[in-house]
């Protein structure tokens, strides 16, 4: 018989922020505010490949990729992010910090200013990461989750 995979997914009301918030500091966990914060003049390909290199990798994780198509965020990669929409920089944000390696993932309101698809399908991306055993921690009021 095989193993059931406990699902790592933790979703806190965003009442919870401070208790969620921390755990932020500890080796290994990548954090997302919000809003994300971007280097505005920096085009987001760049700053994705910055982040995962100050990550001690080379190049940007697969999950960058799957975020991508997701979010359906190809159209971002070149740009620069300051004049981004709020959704815009919500999935820029996302895909930067899924190309990082984590032990664990913290994300404060990650759908917001995501339309109603790219809401669902983000909240079951990070279901399905969970589901995998990657540790996420989400802080939000959004019913998708």
């Amino acid at each position: 018989m095989l193993p059931t995979l406990r699902p790592m997914l933790q979703v806190h009301p965003m009442s919870d922020l401070d208790a969620v918030l921390v755990r932020a500091d500890a080796p290994g966990v990548v954090l997302l505010p919000s809003p994300p914060v971007l280097e505005g003049k920096v085009p987001l390909e760049q700053q994705i490949v910055a982040a995962a290199i100050a990550g001690g990798i080379d190049e940007p994780t697969e999950l960058a990729d799957f975020a991508i198509n997701v979010l359906e965020a190809e159209t971002l990669l070149p740009r620069e992010p300051w004049p981004f929409s709020r959704g815009e920089l919500q999935a820029a944000g996302l895909v930067l910090v899924l190309g990082q390696p984590f032990r664990e993932l913290i994300l404060i309101d990650p759908t917001a200013g995501l339309d109603a698809r790219r809401r669902k399908a983000l909240a079951d991306f990070l279901r399905d990461l969970g589901c995998e055993g990657n540790r996420i921690t989400v802080a939000t009021n959004d019913d998708a989750f």
